[in-house]
């Protein structure tokens, strides 16, 4: 029986690897979607997503999460992952004692409680008791 030799498969037939230049054409980002959305952590888009899909414009890397919240635009399964880890963050933050490292020396007390809550990209109307 003959061998079937194999056609290589094109750029195209894959998603985006780590190392190509993005965002990658419309028509692949329509291919591969489903899968490079399901790739990101909670609370992120690819540049694809938006590139070509997103309803608002791209607030920066450190505002997307908070951005996506108030806009609405989390899958409740994100929604409720994302919720737990700022609930813990907040009370964390809210220890007595609590303090962290700021520019250049210690913060404690709200303003600690603030800076941490800014790391941890916690709504500003979340949590606050």
């Amino acid at each position: 029986m003959p061998l079937k030799r194999r056609r290589p498969k094109r750029i195209e037939d894959h998603p985006p690897l780590p190392h190509e230049p993005r965002p990658v054409e419309r028509e692949r980002w329509e291919r591969h979607r489903d899968e490079m959305l399901a790739s990101e952590r909670p609370g992120r888009r690819p540049e694809e997503w938006w590139a070509y899909e997103a309803p608002i414009p791209w607030p920066g890397y450190d505002n997307e999460t908070v951005a996506l919240y108030r806009a609405n635009l989390l899958r409740k399964d994100e929604l409720a992952e994302l919720m737990a880890g700022w609930k813990e963050q907040a009370e964390k933050a809210k220890t007595i004692g609590f303090y962290t490292i700021g520019p250049g020396r210690i913060l404690t007390g709200k303003e600690a409680e603030e800076a941490w809550r800014r790391w941890a990209c916690i709504p500003d109307e979340l949590f606050r008791d």
